[in-house]
């Protein structure tokens, strides 16, 4: 199945070999199902990300760096991932592990798709706050950034039952330097996780239906949990949404990877700590903890220059909320419901999108990176989050039913075209806000008084 030619490219890819063979069809049929664009290496072509292809080739150093180098020309601002064979030898696997990233591809291509993923999450996670730390140092608001240290070692909970895969994967982590403790039934995991912090976990399921892949999709959900890699032992489609290794790849390659997604989370700690907004004036809405409208406009220009130089999608998304007719601009603008409702907006983002007050009943959220597609999806999301919540007035004196705000709210996005500016976005937002909200009547049945 081949992806239509007028669905939004999430990313462009290119594959690399060393006669310039083109890529295989299931690899490139996978990676358009899920919106990637891979085409064959030539001259001139661009890409986010470089797959270098070397499951036929004997792996020496000459090789690597020749393909590095057609790599990075190819993905100057992007990142490269090694595509080899399933029977690479402990050699090979250990050259390789120098000069970057692998993955083994035999049959299945979910791991391919989920490293893919992954590389693009973090280069983009890491490029919108690199951007987000220039335009705050344009307004002389830097944060206060703590160095995350990488130090050596670290704490792993091993998940799995009693055997020969067990003690070796022990032996392994050990062998790496880091403390293991062990947990063999899922209450004994959900007890450990929820006891101490950990900077890794390994599971080793036993069967399809093993519940760890309920716990390992529940830590991604949870706040204190979502930032611990897990790592899978088991076959190729044991988790798609995780890093898996073979049982027989686990004595030389579980240290090092897990070594390599403990300081992956921890740079990502460290950049999180950019995207929390200084209390800085003209940074944030005081009353919202929101960014403010100027800042957003500063960022905004900042973000369409880099669109138009990487031709990547950028998208915008505004929330308004319909207040009573009696409810004037200038109390809406220090209206305790308009926080709240600013941090219902936030928890339905990235961290990466940035959400700021627009209007004293308005937010838009900036969404690099979102094809018009996935947009609509984010402020619908938003939206229906608002729509289904209660929004208290913080007069305590007022009866219980006078406590519900009656509102109702609209979403509606706008994908940056070529050559536009950010002022006909936001005037285009705002007026499309607008118009739906006038046809529309209030979503609760409650007076605010």
């Amino acid at each position: 199945m081949s992806q239509p030619s007028n669905s939004p490219v999430r990313a462009s890819l290119v594959w690399i070999s060393k006669h310039s063979k083109s890529p295989p069809s299931a690899i490139t049929t996978a990676l358009q199902n899920k919106g990637y664009r891979l085409q064959a290496h030539e001259t001139g072509i661009k890409a986010e990300l470089a797959l270098i292809d070397i499951r036929h080739e004997p792996i020496t150093g000459a090789l690597t760096r020749q393909l590095l180098a057609k790599a990075r020309a190819a993905a100057p601002h992007g990142d490269c991932l090694f595509i080899a064979a399933d029977d690479l030898d402990d050699t090979s696997r250990a050259h390789l592990r120098k000069s970057g990233e692998f993955v083994l591809y035999k049959d299945s291509t979910a791991q391919i798709v989920h490293r893919i993923r992954e590389k693009l999450r973090n280069l983009r996670f890491q490029e919108e706050a690199g951007e987000r730390l220039k335009t705050l140092a344009s307004c002389s608001a830097m944060p206060p950034l703590k160095p995350v240290r990488n130090k050596a070692g670290g704490r792993i909970l091993f998940v799995g039952a009693p055997g020969h895969h067990a003690l070796t994967a022990m032996s392994a982590i050990q062998h790496q330097g880091f403390d293991v403790e062990t947990a063999m039934t899922p209450s004994q995991t959900v007890a450990a996780l929820n006891a101490r912090p950990y900077d890794c976990a390994v599971f080793a399921p036993q069967k399809p239906s093993d519940p760890l892949k309920s716990i390992a999709a529940a830590m991604m959900r949870k706040r204190a949990l979502h930032l611990t890699p897990v790592l899978f032992i088991g076959d190729e489609n044991v988790s798609p949404n995780h890093r898996i290794i073979s049982p027989s790849h686990v004595a030389k390659d579980l240290g090092p990877m897990i070594a390599r997604a403990i300081t992956r989370a921890r740079q990502q700690v460290m950049l999180r700590q950019i995207y929390k907004a200084p209390p800085h004036d003209g940074i944030i809405d005081p009353s919202t903890k929101a960014y403010s409208a100027s800042f957003f406009a500063r960022h905004a220009a900042r973000l369409f220059a880099r669109a138009d130089e990487t031709a990547r999608p950028l998208s915008f998304a505004v929330i308004k909320i319909g207040l009573p007719s009696f409810v004037s601009d200038q109390a809406a603008q220090h209206l305790a419901p308009m926080a709240q409702a600013a941090k219902l907006i936030m928890r339905t983002c990235r961290q990466e999108d940035m959400v700021a007050r627009l209007a004293p009943d308005a937010f838009v959220l900036t969404l690099p990176n979102v094809t018009g597609e996935d947009s609509d999806r984010i402020g619908e999301r938003a939206s229906a989050v608002l729509r289904t919540s209660v929004l208290k007035n913080p007069n305590t004196d007022a009866p219980t039913q006078e406590k519900i705000l009656n509102f109702c709210v609209n979403a509606h996005t706008v994908v940056k075209e070529e050559a536009t500016c950010i002022e006909e976005i936001v005037a285009q937002l705002l007026a499309s806000a607008t118009a739906q909200n006038d046809n529309d009547a209030p979503l609760t049945a409650y007076p605010w008084g």
